[in-house]
Order: C-alpha cells, then sequence, then structure tokens
C-alpha cells in the first residue's frame, strides 16, 4: 500500500503594513482623482466583503511612480521575509529537525526570482545541500491547492523525509496608479498580501492525509485570468465571468472527479475553498450549498486579509484546522479547491487520521535508533479522531510581522545572520491573451 502523504503542520504570516479598506478609498481617490472611470467602480470598495488587508510596503511607496525593476526588487525583499516567518512557524509546530527536509515546494506569482524562491530559503535557513527544490511561477489563485497537491506527491515519493511547501504572493506591488482600467481598479479592492508554509510527510505526522488529487483546464479559457506584462509591472486580468464559471462548470468536473476515487459529493464534511470574492464564496454556495461546512472561514479570511491568491486558501484551511481542534469536533473528508490561470481548477480530498503526539515521538525516535519510519501510522482510513489539544496542527498563534526580529533570531538558531545579494532578474516575455471563445459561452 502506497504511503499517504499527510500534512504535519500549517502556518501563515503576513507583512507589517495594514490597508484598512476605508483608507484605501480614500487614498486611491487622491492617487486616480475624481474620473467618471474610477467614480462608476468606488463601490467596488464597499462590496468587495473586506475591511482590511496588508502590504508589504506602506501606502506612502505608491506616491511615486514604479518600475519593473523596483517592484522586484520589493518583491524579493518582502517575500523571502514572509516564507521564513512561516516556514520556521510551520516546522516548530511540525517539531521537524531542518536535517529531516527532504524536498521543498516554493510557489508565487506576482514577482520573479532567479536563483527561486525555494533557494533564497534553502541559503537563508540553512536546509540540507541535498534537499529536493521545485520552485512553481504561473499558478495564479489555484497556487496553494496546486502547490500542495505537488508537496505531497514528491512526500509520497521520499517517505522517510519531510516535505516543505512555502506559498507566498505580494499582490499590491502590482497595483499601477495611473492605469484607470476596471481590472487595476478592482484589484486595489481586493488583493492583499501574505504568505503560508505547509509540511507533509508520510506515516507518522498526523493530521490530514491527502487522498487524492485532480485538476481541470478549460480549453479556449487563457485570457480568463492572468497577466499582462507592462513596463510599470503586472497588470492583472481578470473575467467577471469567473463566478459564472464556477456555477457552470465547476459542479460536473467535481462530480466526475470524486466518482473516479469512491466519493460522492455528499460524503465530503467540509469544503476548503479559495475566497476569491463575495461572488464567487457565492458561486461556490450554487455547487456545495448554502452556508456550506467552510464558507464561514472562507469570508471571514476574504474579510481579515483580502485576496491573496494562492495564499488564501491555506489560511481558510488554517482557520478550519483551528475551529474543528476548539469545537473538539471530527475533521472528516475534506475537500480543498482554488481556480487560477489556464482557466484551471485543482481539488484534492484530505481526511483526518490522527496519530497521538506521544506516537508521533515514538516513532521520530524509533527513526532515529534505526528502527523504521511508519511505526505510528493509523492503518485505519475511517479513523476520524479529532486534533488533540496538544497537536502542533494549525495552532491558534499571532502571525509574525516581518520586523519581528527576535522570532526571526530564534527560529534561525545558532550563527550569524546572513544579508543575501539579490540581483535583479530581467524583464519577463510580454504574453497576451486574445481568445474570447470561452467568456462568449458562457
Amino acid at each position: 500500500m502506497r504511503p499517504l502523504p499527510r500534512l504535519a503542520a500549517i502556518a501563515t504570516a503576513i507583512p507589517p503594513h495594514r490597508l484598512d479598506q476605508s483608507n484605501v478609498v480614500a487614498r486611491v481617490e487622491q492617487l486616480f482623482g475624481r474620473s467618471p472611470d474610477f467614480e462608476r467602480l468606488i463601490p467596488v470598495y464597499a462590496n468587495s466583503g473586506i475591511d482590511c488587508r496588508y502590504s508589504a510596503v506602506p501606502f506612502e511607496w505608491f506616491d511615486e511612480p514604479h518600475g519593473w525593476a523596483d517592484r522586484n526588487r520589493a518583491y524579493l525583499a518582502g517575500a523571502l521575509d514572509l516564507i521564513e516567518a512561516a516556514a520556521g512557524r510551520a516546522l516548530d509546530r511540525a517539531g521537524i529537525e531542518l536535517g529531516d527536509i527532504g524536498g521543498i515546494v516554493a510557489v508565487s506569482t506576482t514577482g520573479v526570482a532567479t536563483p527561486s524562491l525555494d533557494a533564497l530559503l534553502v541559503e537563508r535557513l540553512r536546509l540540507p545541500p541535498t534537499v529536493t527544490r521545485l520552485p512553481i511561477f504561473g499558478l495564479g489563485c489555484a497556487g496553494g491547492a496546486l502547490g500542495l497537491a505537488r508537496a505531497g506527491t514528491i512526500a509520497a515519493a521520499m517517505p522517510e523525509k519531510a516535505v516543505l511547501l512555502v506559498v507566498v504572493e505580494l499582490c499590491t506591488l502590482q497595483f499601477r496608479r495611473d492605469d484607470l482600467a476596471r481590472s487595476n481598479i478592482v484589484a486595489t479592492a481586493l488583493f492583499g498580501d501574505g504568505a503560508a508554509a505547509a509540511v507533509l510527510r508520510c506515516g507518522d505526522a498526523g493530521g490530514p492525509a491527502i487522498l487524492a488529487t485532480g485538476e481541470q483546464t478549460w480549453p479556449g479559457s487563457l485570457d480568463i485570468m492572468g497577466w499582462d506584462v507592462s513596463e510599470d509591472g503586472l497588470k492583472a486580468i481578470f473575467s467577471r465571468d469567473i463566478p459564472r464559471l464556477v456555477t457552470a462548470e465547476l459542479s460536473p468536473v467535481l462530480h466526475n472527479f470524486l466518482a473516479q476515487h469512491g466519493l460522492s459529493l455528499g460524503q465530503i464534511d467540509r469544503f476548503a475553498c479559495h475566497p476569491g470574492g463575495p461572488k464567487v464564496i457565492d458561486a461556490y454556495e450554487s455547487v456545495f450549498g448554502a452556508d456550506f461546512p467552510g464558507a464561514a472561514e472562507a469570508r471571514r479570511s476574504l474579510r481579515d486579509f483580502g485576496n491573496m491568491s494562492a495564499v488564501s486558501v491555506l489560511f481558510v484551511l488554517e482557520a478550519m484546522l483551528d475551529s474543528a481542534r476548539a469545537a473538539g469536533k471530527g475533521w472528516g473528508r475534506t475537500l480543498l479547491t482554488a481556480l487560477g490561470p489556464g482557466f484551471s481548477a485543482g481539488f484534492r480530498p484530505h481526511r483526518l487520521q490522527m496519530a497521538s503526539p506521544a506516537a508521533r515521538r515514538l516513532a521520530r525516535r524509533a527513526r532515529r535508533d534505526g528502527a523504521g519510519g511508519n511505526a505510528a501510522a493509523l492503518g485505519v482510513a475511517g479513523d476520524l479522531h479529532p486534533p488533540a489539544s496538544g497537536a502542533n496542527l494549525g495552532d491558534c498563534q499571532p502571525r509574525p510581522a516581518l520586523d519581528d526580529a527576535a522570532h526571526r533570531a530564534s527560529r534561525r538558531g545558532a550563527g550569524d545572520q546572513r544579508s543575501l545579494s539579490l540581483a535583479q532578474p530581467s524583464q519577463l516575455p510580454d504574453r497576451r491573451r486574445r481568445n474570447r471563445d470561452f467568456a462568449a459561452r458562457l
């Protein structure tokens, strides 16, 4: 029987600059002026379902124009700090030593890094030089779900090792102060910055097991969502037809995926979905049912952090784990769902098969003593115990700010703190999407 990768721990991090929605409207009005195009879209801010978001740079940064190079330098600095914070917390919660990490997957679409973010994090955390690295760019909002799938695949291939997943998006850096296009204005109302990290391991890791993964890319849908690369940054492309697509197209795809694995939608206990916006969550309700289990966490994540692209679904998953643990409820089966450029959907069911903290400690000791790696694995697929009160799985902890130097130093451990000298990556090619057939079919 092939080993099932399990979510041993998950953690999140946010940057230090809080953007209250009312303040955003006032500042954006100053930048855009009282143009008719902007006035027509002001209700978007009130209808976004968002109270606040967080940004890697302060409001004042946007008072001056910034080109692609400026934006990407800010991305590199902010993204690396955020994934370090999230990764350190996830590893602490999982009780994983750095030498136990065999793979790292880094997901991001809001900037470019070469060497990639995973290589920079290997250097900063001093991970093993033999670690398997997988950087992923271009998945957009689907990146958290699909990144978890890729990390699970690597974990299954190296069952004696842990795999670290880091996901970071700095969406606010792509706000374009001279662009009155609808997509840019809507982006200023929706998107925020954040990062998440997860530790996956087979055998005794405890936590939800990843039972299967699935994807769907709809033909002729390339210009539903993505980037248009401009001289002054990345211009958001997203269609107003996305909620209609979820309502019309997602249900048959999900039913087919679940049927292939002997499941039906009625056998899913919880739904962790990417909160792309209020209308997107409403569309999910048309598929999963009104007020589906997980809808409250999705709306709270959107309210408190905005749309953080790939990161958001992992914030939702963390909140759902916290809620289940606090209520003492079993986890059951959870379907993780997100959509992104392609236009693609990623989904995977998780089921909780918890090993006790004591059993996990015994298994780690057995591995160190050479007694094998699966001593505490539960072999019953339907064992649905709630997380123990002491489990390091989605613990409620204050999320670290980037300027929390003491926290970073304590995680980094002994040794001097290294500062990386980052070269400026070259401009990405301009890729335009022109296919309108898919949207016309909706």
